[in-house]
């Protein structure tokens, strides 16, 4: 399993940890007898969520894993163990980054009264809070330190890696698509008319596969569509743009060829791909930046990963909830 923490500065933790705690609540995990309600920890796990569908909005509909929930888990330990750490060492936090942060956090709340009572409902406080931001910025100061001393990926890491994956930086190719469609009106919803219509559809698909012309014939027959018009052309398409009852026929067949009657909610379709544009790699120079960028994240998520191993292998941790321990380490570098 790929281990990670998510490189979020513990100022941007706001009302993750602490908020609304109820003392009857059950308990995910301990740190160093430091309990971590269950409440806490699915704030963490919705802030990560939500932090994944900015990156990828397609993961809003997908279901919360095994693996984001043990990184929940990861992170607030990591947060509980980093602060230890920065009180061991002596540092301290700056004061004015976290009056900056709090002014502008409670700004969003129109005026004190407001925030005063949004804080109430929560379960929090004013001191609460900026108790969370003075730790958080006390982490802050532990992480600037461990940064100290990572140098910026140069140019060499920066090709070689770029060499080495060029698969990951592919555009995906795009197809060009005409249609014959025969869509489901209020007289075909029934078997009957259902059956009448694949039986056009067919006919149809059958003049086609004789040779005739597609074009022609879709301006003949098909309907529903404004493309009907225009010799049955729709367009160019990427992967991900048409529903899979269409693409995955589309990926079976090649340029110039027809695929079957395909049926989907909709109605019945004949499809033709009359051209194609195969993916393309992009350019080194279009990327290498953003691969700079990724490289020295990576040294940083292992410089805090590296920290975060040694603290916990002498901290106390208990897993109230089972499911949440980590897996063995992987030997996978990335």
């Amino acid at each position: 399993m790929k281990r990670f923490i998510v490189i979020l500065f513990s100022l941007s933790f706001i009302c993750i940890t602490g908020c609304g705690n109820s003392k009857k609540e059950k308990y995910a995990l301990s740190v160093n007898g430091h309990d971590i309600t269950v409440s806490e920890f699915d704030k963490t796990v919705e802030y990560i969520r939500q932090s994944m569908i900015k990156m990828a909005p397609q993961s809003a509909l997908e279901t919360v894993s095994s693996e984001v929930r043990k990184n929940a888990a990861r992170q607030l330990i990591a947060n509980d163990l980093m602060l230890d750490e920065a009180k061991r060492r002596g540092l301290n936090y700056d004061s004015a980054a976290v009056e900056t942060v709090f002014s502008r956090f409670q700004s969003q709340f129109g005026n004190k009264e407001t925030f005063v009572e949004e804080l109430k409902k929560n379960g929090e406080t004013e001191a609460g809070i900026r108790k969370q931001m003075q730790d958080g910025a006390t982490i802050d100061t532990l992480l600037k330190i461990i940064f100290a001393g990572i140098t910026d990926a140069d140019s060499g890491a920066i090709e070689t890696y770029y060499k080495e994956n060029k698969s990951k930086f592919a555009k995906d190719g795009k197809i060009r698509v005409s249609q014959i469609f025969f869509p489901f009106d209020s007289l075909s919803s029934t078997d009957d008319g259902k059956k009448k219509l694949l039986g056009k559809a067919k006919a149809v698909l059958a003049e086609v596969k004789s040779g005739k012309d597609f074009a022609k014939i879709a301006n003949k027959n098909g309907s529903g569509t404004a493309a009907a018009s225009d010799g049955g052309d729709l367009g160019w398409f990427g992967p991900a743009d048409l529903n899979a009852d269409l693409s995955v026929p589309l990926l079976k067949i090649k340029v110039g060829e027809v695929s079957d009657v395909i049926t989907t909610e909709k109605g019945y379709h004949i499809l033709k791909k009359t051209d194609m544009d195969t993916s393309t790699v992009m350019a080194y120079s279009d990327v290498k930046d953003q691969i700079g960028m990724m490289l020295n994240m990576k040294k940083k998520n292992d410089a805090i990963n590296g920290l975060v191993d040694s603290l916990m292998v002498k901290a106390k941790i208990s897993y109230h909830d089972t499911s949440l321990v980590p897996m063995a380490k992987s030997s996978d570098p990335m």
